[in-house]
């Protein structure tokens, strides 16, 4: 189309079409001349000669710019007053990031201890049997989660009638609780192994010092072995949170309630109340990821300042 025919059509059709209308799509409208073909017979006939490529013989009509208005330019949907989604924070969200926060921060803190207790036992301690038994506790590490899930399931069921219940599975009875979420995992052979290598780097003579000064193992322990282990503590603590936050295969087979379930089970079931909104779900899965963003930036800086104080300390 040429420039002159352009504006031709531009001021006798286009414009009086869009007086009603917002300049910017005047310009987006005009700005298509790849949409229209005309002939070149001149501008006297440019009207009767003009031929949409989608075969459509109409004029253009109010109508018509609605249609494209609407299939162009979509409003941005308003996620935070969707009812589905209030729905999953006040109803059940609220209640289930309590449930996950107190699993996640109950299984850091037990983890932490037990993995503390046992590093410095097979480091620092001297006992027969001591490297066989950390061998087999390390093979422990090797075994998928997958072969520990019926044992695990069975020993917190509830023995039905006529089984004994200590043998040869002992039966809990905590189905459905917190605590069947937070037990199978406070051993850790991995927490166990980090936190042995770095209490072996300790020198031995820290040791005689703290012994001739009259220091017990834990005082020891609490005194010169853990300050100069920030690193790989805050290491197994952030390892530990992640894996419990972000757990959802044993929380939905040892649960039923929506009491005791944790965030991604939720997560889980809001995605079949949600169907296809999209933006819902990322709305909710952004909500489920910040927590593990913001702890691992806190942990970095504390990581940081851990490494740069590695030194010996008194």
């Amino acid at each position: 189309m040429k420039d002159a025919d352009r504006e031709w059509f531009a001021d006798v059709i286009i414009r009086p079409a869009l007086d009603c209308f917002d300049g910017g799509l005047y310009r987006r409208l005009a700005g298509h001349q790849n949409n229209l073909r005309l002939r070149p017979q001149g501008s006297a006939k440019a009207l009767e000669d003009l031929e949409p490529t989608h075969s459509v013989h109409h004029h253009i009509t109010k109508d018509k710019i609605e249609l494209e208005l609407a299939a162009q330019i979509q409003p941005v949907p308003a996620v935070g007053c969707d009812p589905n989604l209030v729905a999953l924070l006040h109803h059940r969200g609220l209640h289930q990031f309590a449930n996950t926060f107190f699993i996640a921060g109950a299984s850091v803190v037990g983890e932490v201890i037990i993995a503390v207790l046992a590093a410095y036992a097979f480091a620092q301690m001297n006992f027969r049997g001591k490297n066989v038994l950390f061998a087999l506790f390390l093979a422990t590490y090797m075994m998928p989660g997958e072969a520990t899930l019926i044992p695990n399931f069975v020993m917190m069921s509830k023995a039905p009638p006529g089984v004994n219940p200590l043998f040869p599975i002992p039966r809990l009875n905590l189905y459905d609780t917190y605590a069947a979420q937070i037990l199978p995992f406070l051993a850790s052979a991995f927490s166990v192994f980090l936190l042995r290598q770095q209490f072996l780097a300790i020198p031995r003579e820290l040791r005689d010092a703290a012994l001739i000064d009259g220091a017990g193992h834990l005082r020891f322990l609490w005194s010169v072995v853990l300050p100069i282990s920030v690193p790989a503590l805050v290491t197994v603590a952030i390892l530990s949170f992640y894996a419990s936050w972000n757990s959802f295969q044993w929380p939905f087979i040892i649960t039923s309630s929506e009491a005791v379930r944790p965030v991604q089970v939720g997560l889980y079931a809001f995605q079949a109340e949600a169907g296809s909104h999209y933006h819902l779900l990322m709305a909710a899965a952004s909500f489920v990821v910040a927590p593990i963003v913001l702890l691992y930036l806190v942990g970095q800086r504390y990581l940081v300042q851990g490494v740069a104080r590695t030194g010996i300390r008194g």
